[in-house]
């Protein structure tokens, strides 16, 4: 072969050796090249179903917007902080969890927080239960209210310290005047004693005489009082033949038309129980502003579907507490285990009335507390109770009357003898009292009978007000 023809084929050789490993060469490049690009979509894929689960499209425009502008973090990182820090603002706490449980625990704090404070303040209420904002406001309005009462209690002491002053001043003049009096009056004394004396002397000789004089009274009075006794007797057998016709009146016209149930007018409802939450102890009531309810107003609670026992004895008491323009939110003081309260049970409160205001009678002796001993001022706190409620305490059973509050008997006190009126002037005064206050106590019993007039005991009365487990707490005991 000729040396040119040698070389060209050389070139050649090498110029396919060279074109087949270049395609050799593109071939790999181009298989790496489509392997990286499916590894690199498989990623991209990866993370747009990541992203898509942390957020849909339409949520991470409401991120952005909800977050704000945020410089060197992303918008998740922005709402972590935003949660953290609104975590450590309500409990003072670094975050440290999971949000659900953190959340769900400030709210739990939240709530026991009310609790621990109980009466001294009432929470503001949202959709989502308390409102901490409004009920921070609340709490520094009622603190502003405080500081304004504790200045003017200071004015106040400041006042009675310069009033202190000037009665002390006033007090040593009347000691110095008192001493001059006392000379006064003992000088006085002997001039009295002498003159006494000198009485004595006359009476003593003249006892005789007074004694016939008030022996001949006492027979006067005696022959007054026979004649009266049988005044009285002719009275009293016209009064009972009077009552025996009345009740054989009354026996037929029942026979012909029963009497009504007097005590059903204390058993109609005041009120109806719209929602109930037993988390937080709160019931609902369809009471408003313009029903006059206020805060404290007790109600027995009673069920929707079933009678009121004759005791009166109910689910649940409540106590209002807030006070709506068209709702009212009462906490329950007491409540059955088993039955508690549920939506359209029955409130009953026997004085309170929307409408009207009822008259009552109050007699007897009462133990508010059941501490099974008389209060001594027993009969004064119901008629306070029922006043306090919007009632009306009158002193006589009327035809008028709407209920008698009815206590235990009064209790009697022995006549006193010539030794115990020496001791107290006011002996007789006080017996005679006593025996009024039994009188009244049966005559009460009577007329409430003749004009079928409810009567209520203590303890219904305290069930029927819903203030039965109130009473026992709040009364201290002896």
């Amino acid at each position: 072969m000729a040396a040119g023809k040698s070389s060209q084929s050389n070139a050649m050789l090498y110029t396919v050796i060279t074109f087949v490993g270049l395609f050799l060469l593109s071939t790999v490049l181009a298989v790496v090249f489509y392997v990286k690009f499916e590894d690199e979509r498989t990623l991209r894929v990866k993370d747009k179903q990541k992203a898509l689960e942390l957020a849909s499209v339409g949520e991470y425009s409401n991120i952005v917007k909800t977050v704000g502008q945020v410089k060197g973090k992303s918008y998740i990182k922005a709402m972590q902080d935003y949660l953290d820090t609104l975590y450590s603002a309500i409990t003072g706490e670094a975050m440290d969890g999971s949000a659900v449980v953190k959340v769900a625990d400030a709210v739990e704090r939240i709530n026991q927080t009310m609790e621990v404070l109980a009466d001294d303040a009432s929470g503001a209420f949202g959709i989502d239960g308390i409102d901490l904002l409004g009920t921070i406001k609340k709490l520094k309005a009622e603190i502003d209210n405080a500081k304004t009462r504790i200045d003017d209690i200071q004015k106040e002491i400041e006042k009675q310290g310069e009033d202190y002053a000037v009665n002390m001043a006033e007090y040593d003049e009347t000691a110095k005047k008192l001493i001059r009096d006392k000379g006064q009056a003992l000088a006085e004394a002997a001039r009295i004693q002498t003159t006494y004396e000198a009485l004595k002397n006359d009476m003593d000789q003249s006892t005789a005489q007074q004694v016939k004089t008030w022996q001949d009274r006492y027979e006067t009075e005696q022959a007054r009082r026979k004649e009266k006794e049988v005044e009285l007797a002719g009275l009293q057998t016209k009064l009972d033949e009077t009552l025996e016709q009345l009740n054989d009146s009354v026996a037929t016209l029942e026979k012909i038309k029963p009497r009504p149930d007097a005590e059903v007018v204390a058993f109609l409802p005041d009120a109806k129980v719209v929602s109930v939450d037993l988390d937080t102890n709160v019931v609902y009531l369809d009471l408003g502003q313009k029903d006059h309810v206020y805060k404290g107003l007790t109600f027995s609670i009673y069920d929707k579907s079933a009678p009121i026992p004759e005791d009166g004895k109910g689910k649940a008491e409540v106590e209002v507490f807030q006070i709506n323009e068209n709702v009212v939110a009462a906490r329950i003081v007491s409540s059955s285990a088993k039955n508690p309260p549920v939506q359209d049970d029955i409130a009953v409160n026997l004085i309170w009335d929307k409408k009207t205001s009822n008259s009552f009678v109050v007699v007897g002796d009462f133990d508010i507390d059941g501490d099974g001993r008389t209060d001594r001022d027993g009969g004064e706190k119901v008629t306070n109770l029922i006043e306090s409620w919007g009632g009306r305490v009158v002193q006589d059973v009327t035809i008028n009357t709407d209920f008698i509050i009815i206590g235990d008997e009064p209790a009697s006190i022995a006549a006193p003898n010539a030794d115990d009126m020496a001791v107290d002037p006011d002996a007789e005064q006080k017996y005679q009292d006593s025996q009024d206050r039994i009188d009244r106590y049966y005559e009460a019993f009577d007329k409430a009978d003749t004009f079928s007039v409810p009567k209520f005991n203590t303890k219904r009365f305290l069930i029927l007000t819903g203030y039965d487990t109130t009473a026992r707490k709040s009364t201290p005991k002896r």
